[in-house]
């Protein structure tokens, strides 16, 4: 597993250590470091009226004090933020999990703040996804490329059935 980048927060280093603990996949404690990490640039750059330079924002020194004054309206500006660099629904649903994820493991796990200012944020919508049907040729295509009688029949029946796998 890689380590943990010590240019965060103690607070989101200790978050992502006990995410660890509690057998979360890599990519999940990637994905929550990368996020976090990009939440707290921001929070750090319109502290600093300096959003041009965001990736540039120190944010090793962010403490508890803080990150306890972390409100609503700054989430959902953050938010708003990443649908302004058109990031789609699905990454900043993602994002909106994780932060949801430290503030809550920060009130409920480690009792380090009261309130946990996600709570009045609403999940983002995410488009529904329509399901990808094989032609007629197509399906016709797989059962002939099938040799064995068995896989052929159990192909036959997901295919005609309109089964899934998975």
């Amino acid at each position: 597993m890689k380590p943990i980048n010590k240019e965060l927060p103690k607070e989101v280093i200790n978050f992502l250590n006990y995410k660890k603990a509690t057998d979360k996949s890599e990519n999940t404690i990637t994905n929550y470091s990368l996020d976090l990490e990009k939440f707290f640039k921001f929070i750090r750059a319109t502290e600093d009226n300096n959003l041009n330079d965001i990736n540039n924002a120190e944010i090793k020194d962010i403490g508890i004090s803080e990150i306890r004054k972390i409100t609503t309206d700054e989430i959902n500006a953050y938010l708003g933020y990443l649908k302004d660099l058109e990031f789609t629904s699905s990454t900043r649903s993602r994002h909106l999990a994780s932060i949801k994820s430290f503030f809550k493991y920060l009130t409920v796990t480690v009792h380090k703040i009261n309130s946990n200012p996600t709570d009045g944020i609403e999940n983002i919508k995410l488009p529904e996804r329509q399901p990808i049907y094989l032609t007629p040729v197509e399906a016709k295509e797989v059962l002939d490329s099938i040799n064995d009688i068995r896989d052929r029949a159990i192909c036959a029946i997901f295919l005609n059935c309109g089964l899934r796998i998975g």
